[in-house]
């Protein structure tokens, strides 16, 4: 026989009662604790992005020849910006969106997004604007996120159940020195520790 498997074999049978309903204990407590911690990341977050198809148009993004001048940058933004069918609009690099592209972008907010297509068709036909790209209104539904107690009574949970299993391993292996105990003391009585 295995000298191994024999000295796990008599550790095993050496286990009493009392300290193996703390080591069972210990582990149950582990798993609420790994528990705790799994539903902290199943909290349902306040909202979710759904398909954003039929949606309407939210901004439009001019991107821009690099070769076109500042100058006329400038007049374009400062045209765009006295109109009535624009609400805002901002200058961008056009790297922020996509690093193969070069030179700049407008980010134009139609007042009325029923009018954005008309306002992409004619950005589209100016001399110096490469592309134009519509962005829907991302659709949000809300769902009902975990209250602030809940939250407390998980983190409260949490702590609880590393302590009481931290405390019950602690317990189990002093049970499991007391059933060796006599070994201990005849290990002690001999010189060997």
């Amino acid at each position: 026989m295995n000298t191994q498997l024999f000295l796990f074999r008599e550790l095993l049978g050496a286990i009493r009662a009392r300290s193996a309903l703390f080591f069972v204990l210990s582990g149950v407590l582990l798993l609420l604790f790994l528990t705790c911690v799994a539903s902290f990341f199943m909290i349902a977050p306040s909202s979710v992005v759904r398909s954003t198809d039929g949606q309407p148009i939210d901004e439009l993004r001019v991107f821009l020849s690099p070769r076109l001048s500042s100058s006329t940058i400038d007049q374009w933004f400062l045209e765009w910006r006295e109109r009535d069918d624009i609400s805002g609009i901002r200058f961008q690099f056009a790297q922020e969106y996509d690093e193969a592209d070069s030179g700049g972008v407008f980010v134009v907010s139609p007042a009325d997004p029923a009018l954005a297509s008309e306002l992409a068709s004619e950005f589209r036909l100016l001399d110096g604007v490469t592309k134009v790209v519509e962005v829907p209104r991302e659709p949000v539904l809300e769902t009902q996120s975990v209250s602030l107690v809940i939250r407390i009574v998980l983190l409260v949970i949490l702590v609880l159940a590393i302590a009481a299993s931290l405390f019950c391993t602690r317990r189990g292996y002093r049970e499991l020195l007391r059933a060796f105990s006599g070994e201990v003391r005849m290990l002690r009585l001999s010189g060997i520790s």
